[in-house]
């Protein structure tokens, strides 16, 4: 019996072997970076989204206390269906949307439902929808606002 004992070409076998061997690791690791990628830019974009959002309820909240006064004024005269008009007027004469940077972020206050919740209490309940990207968040939010008769 003869053993071959020549190993020409064997070099080249583990050489082409542990190549393929190291591609497939990189290709696994480069799939890997890149959803993660994808994932935190989606995850940015919903964040900024809710983050307009939020950005439109402080608006209206200050939007409406900047007017307490006014509003407090009409409710002593005119009861809950004048203030309910005060803040209608207020919701067509002000801005209840707005841009930011180049256009792809924004806010947009809408869905907005006024109610006499007692006596001395009008409820204001809205909707402000964040948008960033094509992504966009709806939240929804309610101001109090008590009367104080004397």
């Amino acid at each position: 019996m003869n053993k071959y004992h020549n190993e020409q070409g064997a070099a080249l076998v583990m050489t082409l072997l542990f190549i393929t061997v190291l591609i497939l690791l990189l290709l696994g690791q480069f799939y890997q970076v890149t959803n993660t990628a994808g994932q935190v830019s989606t995850m940015e974009k919903s964040i900024e989204a809710r983050h307009m959002a939020d950005m439109g309820i402080d608006y209206y909240q200050q939007m409406v206390a900047s007017k307490r006064e006014i509003l407090e004024e009409v409710a002593e005269d005119s009861g809950f269906q004048g203030v309910k008009s005060a803040i209608e007027e207020l919701n067509n004469t002000e801005t209840l949307n707005s841009e930011m940077g180049s256009g792809n972020k924004s806010f947009e206050i809408e869905q907005i439902t006024i109610e006499q919740t007692s006596d001395d209490e009008i409820t204001i309940q809205f909707n402000s929808k964040g948008m960033a990207s094509e992504k966009e968040i709806n939240e929804e939010s309610e101001i109090i606002i008590s009367i104080l008769r004397q």
